[in-house]
């Protein structure tokens, strides 16, 4: 995954710096052009061994509103608000697996309902390039920042198949809640279908490996965490040029 990153940011770092070199040649014809947009999204949220593999889903349906700017054809800066679906997984944990917040260690096979979603502001600087000047298409990539919260929390709903009381079920929630900065990249291309009105196709990688050894406020010192890997996203938007 490091090496993948790596390879990532090298085409992301080429890609800007080409931008860069484009957008100095172009500065005479420097103008302003916001936008703003939408993109639906899949997010694959995966989670490490023994951190909640198998448990939480890893698709995750999401949308992401952005507005941002063109300082001219080569160089512009985005800022976004990205929101998950909130995602819910029912999974019978047997003797000697991992529940989230305890390792089962009865002789008993626990039916357990896992919820988790992500979100968070981004800001990225994109760099633009257009392959055939005759052609409204453009190729873009992106590096920035994140502020991302995940959210997960583990309930219990019954034991071998008997559902608990609500009363008892609550003394066996677990909830995780972190928010950090992460690193972020991607890449995509553009085509503008009107004057104003464009259409977009984005891949991008987000660092949420920071997410590791979530601590719930109910059980504190247990040895068994969430944990998350790098996740990826891709999906299809629209925007407008002002």
């Amino acid at each position: 995954m490091k090496r993948k990153f790596c390879a990532g940011l090298v085409v992301c770092s080429s890609f800007l710096s080409h931008s860069a070199i484009a957008n100095a040649v172009a500065l005479e014809r420097s103008t302003l052009q916001p936008y703003v947009g939408l993109d639906l999204e899949v997010k694959e949220l995966r989670f490490k061994e023994n951190g909640g593999k198998d448990l939480f889903a890893k698709r995750y349906p999401q949308g992401n509103i952005y507005a941002g700017i063109k300082f001219n054809e080569n160089v512009g800066l985005e800022l976004g608000y990205e929101q998950s679906a909130h995602k819910k997984k029912n999974k019978d944990v047997a003797p000697g697996e991992n529940m989230i917040g305890a390792i089962n260690t009865t002789t008993n096979t626990f039916n357990r309902k896992f919820t988790s979603k992500i979100n968070g502001f981004h800001v990225d600087v994109i760099g633009f390039f257009k392959p055939m000047a005759d052609y409204e298409t453009q190729l873009f990539a992106s590096i920035g920042l994140g502020l991302k919260q995940v959210k997960l929390k583990t309930e219990i709903l019954g034991i071998n198949g008997i559902a608990y009381a609500d009363a008892l079920k609550q003394s066996y929630d677990r909830n995780f809640k972190k928010r950090k900065a992460i690193m972020r990249a991607a890449v995509g291309v553009q085509h503008m279908v009107t004057d104003c009105v464009g259409l977009r196709a984005t891949f991008g990688w987000e660092n949420t490996a920071r997410f590791k050894n979530l601590v719930s406020k109910e059980a504190p010192s247990s040895t068994t965490q969430p944990s998350l890997k790098n996740t990826i996203n891709y999906g299809l938007g629209f925007f407008y040029t002002f």
